[in-house]
């Protein structure tokens, strides 16, 4: 009992017995119900004194309807149960905010309507603040009018570094305390954040853009937001880490911002040593977390397992750990993919080709000069290696070195026709990794430019089969140059010059070329 409210005093005597009864009616243990009468004993004298230090006469009679604490909450419960609340949750809400007994049910059922009333174009549903007044229990007694006033007041500071209303009302219903912050306080977090770091790239609309996606931005203090990056940086300075480097990583992984230097040192040291046999070092594994923010919070054993289990699953068909380790380091994402999703895309694709001569050994040892491929699906791997195929089959290429026998349709095959193909190709693995439009690309200037079959067709630059094929299309020359839709007013049909230039257009816009322009 409270030292202030002894049980032998006059309020204890009186409210007391009251107070017991109705928290026995409520599904409370014994122990809850010890640390909730006092308070509620505590909230009897306030009114029994009307707010005064002394008591004004005893003006709360122990039959007051204040004590129906069971009717109050079941009252609210029942009004908002379609929108989730249940008994169990909002008597929680009740022992942490014993204060929401002072007000009426319609009173906290109207605050709630009111706020999601106010911002329900922003976004705002019943369902989605009442599950934050469960996680911050002061929305229900404070005033709607503060409530909306510290939302729309933060969005009108930002609102020309490119903060929304919905975007905002998202950032509260996570991080709940917003509704609660003053304009002015939110506004010294994110300000101070963009002083402190704009030398190194960070802008308010860069740094408001990661608050939206971490939410709990809007409420660190710049101090400890400095900290936390600054001491990271520090850290692994010597490993090569830039603290623009870094500011850059957080700005693409936000929670960066919010994880302090021993959780970051202890992620990189622990997978560094799991590797260190494998020829691991620290400032290979920060160089490949600085391209995958999310390596900077993954545990040891997270990497360690997604790493392992791709070593394990291989391990008879070739591949070994440094090889992997080392792919990994090239492309970063293998540290963070799991070996299931690894396993599908490395088999899926020699599943689907097994027919043409491909084997998993071989596409390993592919894989592991072209890490790319262990993180592309079958179906996109299988789309480049059948287009290549399709145009060996219609003659646009040939082997390199040496024309082959084609595959003709009803004609007697050898078992695996294409092998010869697929071994060119895997000795070559960057072939795969070429986008869909960059296939399509070389066909269209094999056929516009009435080119040879041969491999070049698939091993020149795009940029310079680009350029080729803008000059093929748009030659230089002292003419003026066309009008901009590729056609002459009045002109009944458009000459090759201007037919041509107007397929130009239509490559660009469909994206096959993408650095060229035909502006002479």
């Amino acid at each position: 009992m409270d030292a202030r409210l002894p049980e032998d005093s006059d309020t204890a005597q009186r409210f007391l017995p009251r107070i017991r009864r109705e928290l026995d009616k409520l599904p409370l243990t014994e122990q809850q119900k010890d640390a909730t009468a006092p308070r509620l004993l505590e909230l009897a004298q306030f009114l029994d004194s009307q707010g005064n230090a002394k008591p004004a006469g005893g003006t709360l009679s122990p039959e007051s309807a204040f004590f129906d604490m069971d009717v109050k909450i079941n009252a609210v419960v029942e009004h908002f149960r379609d929108n989730g609340l249940t008994s169990e949750a909002y008597l929680q809400v009740v022992l942490k905010q014993p204060q929401l007994l002072l007000r009426s049910p319609a009173t906290v059922i109207e605050n709630v309507n009111t706020v999601v009333g106010r911002l329900a174009a922003s976004g705002l549903t019943t369902s989605d603040y009442l599950a934050a007044a469960l996680k911050h229990p002061s929305l229900l007694t404070q005033s709607p009018d503060t409530v909306v006033a510290n939302i729309t007041g933060v969005v009108d500071r930002f609102r020309d570094n490119g903060l929304t209303a919905g975007d905002y009302v998202r950032a509260a219903v996570n991080t709940p305390s917003l509704f609660a912050s003053a304009p002015d306080t939110i506004a010294a977090n994110i300000e101070g954040v963009v002083v402190r770091f704009a030398a190194d790239g960070v802008t308010p609309r860069s740094y408001l853009r990661a608050a939206v996606r971490h939410s709990p931005l809007f409420s660190q203090s710049p101090r400890t937001v400095a900290g936390n990056v600054e001491g990271v940086a520090e850290r692994f300075a010597a490993d090569g880490l830039t603290l623009r480097a870094y500011l850059q990583a957080a700005l693409k992984q936000p929670s960066l911002f919010s994880s302090n230097v021993e959780r970051i040192s202890a992620n990189i040291d622990g997978v560094v040593r799991e590797f260190a046999a494998e020829g691991l070092t620290t400032r290979e594994y920060v160089g490949a977390a600085v391209q995958q923010p999310a390596l900077f919070y993954a545990t040891p054993d997270t990497v360690a397992r997604h790493v392992r289990e791709v070593i394990d699953r291989f391990a008879a068909d070739g591949l070994t750990p440094k090889e992997y380790v080392k792919a990994a380091v090239k492309c970063p994402s293998l540290f963070g993919m799991s070996a299931g999703t690894v396993a599908g895309h490395i088999t899926g694709v020699v599943e689907r080709f097994a027919g043409d001569g491909l084997t998993l050994p071989e596409y390993l040892r592919a894989a592991v000069k072209q890490p790319a491929l262990f993180t592309q699906s079958p179906e996109t791997i299988g789309r480049h290696l059948g287009a290549i195929i399709d145009f060996y089959d219609r003659g646009l290429i040939d082997l390199p070195g040496r024309p082959m026998q084609r595959v003709r349709r009803g004609e007697p095959q050898d078992e695996n026709p294409h092998r010869p193909l697929v071994l060119a190709v895997l000795r070559n693995p960057y072939l795969l990794c070429l986008a869909d439009e960059n296939f399509g690309l070389r066909e269209v200037h094999h056929r516009l430019t009435n080119g040879e079959p041969g491999w070049q067709v698939l091993k020149r630059p795009r940029h310079a089969v680009e350029r080729e094929l803008i000059d093929h299309l748009a030659p230089r020359s002292e003419e003026p140059a066309a009008p901009s839709d590729g056609f002459v007013a009045g002109v009944p049909s458009p000459t090759d010059e201007q037919a041509n230039r107007f397929l130009l257009r239509a490559l660009m816009h469909a994206g096959f070329i993408r650095g060229g322009s035909i502006e002479r």
